[in-house]
C-alpha cells in the first residue's frame, strides 16, 4: 500500500494485526483484560518529495510506482528500489514572470518565478536546471552575452548569477535595490547589469572578474 502526504512524503506501508488488550470492568468491580487485535500500517520506505502528494499510481507490471506533486511534477519510483527515482515531467506551476533565451541560441530558454529559475530545452521541453531560492519571486530572468551565467532579479532586492551548467551560484549583489528589483539588463561587452527597483531608481552595476 503506498500513501501521500501534504507535506511532500510518499510511504510504503504494509498493514500489520498487533494485539491489544481493552479492560472490562466486571460488575464485581473487577477489572480484566479482554485480549483482541488492531490493524495499524507499518513504513516501509519514505522518500520526501516539493509539494504535496496529490495522485499515487503502482504500475506494477513495470516495476514502478509514478507520484504527482501540487508542483506540477511527475516521479516514476523503482517499486524494489526507492533510492532510485526520476523525475519524468514537470513544468511552471503559478505565474511566469520572465522568459528569456540566450544570445544567438534558440535551442534553450530560461523562466522566472515563484521560488525558482527553470533552464529548459527548447526542442523537447525538457527541463534542465533548477535554481532555487525559498520563498523568494524571480521577477527578471538574463543571459549574460557570453553564455557563462545566468542573471536574475529578484523581489529580496538582490542580484543572482548562476552557472547555467552546474547551477552553482557564482555571486551575487545584496541590497541591489531596497525594494524588490522589477526590471534588468545586461549590456553587451558583460560587464555591466542594469536594474530598475520598485522604489523607482535605476541602478547600474559593474562585473569585474574579482
Amino acid at each position: 500500500m503506498f500513501i501521500g502526504t501534504g507535506n511532500g512524503c510518499v510511504y510504503e506501508v504494509r498493514k500489520m494485526m498487533v494485539p491489544v488488550k481493552d479492560p472490562i470492568r466486571s460488575r464485581h468491580g473487577v477489572t480484566r483484560s479482554s485480549p483482541r487485535s488492531r490493524t495499524v500500517l507499518d513504513p516501509i520506505r519514505k522518500a520526501q518529495l516539493s509539494g504535496e502528494i496529490t495522485t499515487i499510481y503502482p504500475a506494477l507490471h513495470q516495476k514502478s510506482v509514478y507520484v504527482g506533486t501540487s508542483v506540477s511534477s511527475i516521479h516514476r519510483f523503482d517499486s524494489d528500489n526507492w533510492a532510485r527515482y526520476e523525475l519524468i515531467f514537470t513544468t511552471n506551476h503559478g505565474s511566469v514572470f520572465g522568459v528569456n533565451f540566450p544570445q544567438d541560441f534558440s535551442g534553450v530558454f530560461a523562466t522566472a518565478g515563484q521560488d525558482y529559475v527553470r533552464l529548459w530545452s527548447a526542442v523537447d521541453g525538457r527541463e534542465m536546471l533548477r535554481l532555487q531560492v525559498a520563498n523568494m519571486v524571480c521577477t527578471v530572468v538574463d543571459f549574460m552575452r557570453d553564455g557563462h551565467s545566468i542573471i536574475s532579479a529578484w523581489s529580496d532586492g538582490k542580484i543572482r548569477a548562476f552557472s547555467p551548467e552546474s547551477g552553482r551560484l557564482l555571486y551575487e549583489i545584496n541590497d541591489a535595490h531596497p525594494k524588490a528589483v522589477t526590471a534588468m539588463a545586461t549590456t553587451g561587452d558583460c560587464t555591466r547589469i542594469v536594474t530598475g527597483g520598485k522604489e523607482g531608481q535605476v541602478r547600474v552595476w559593474i562585473v569585474s572578474p574579482s
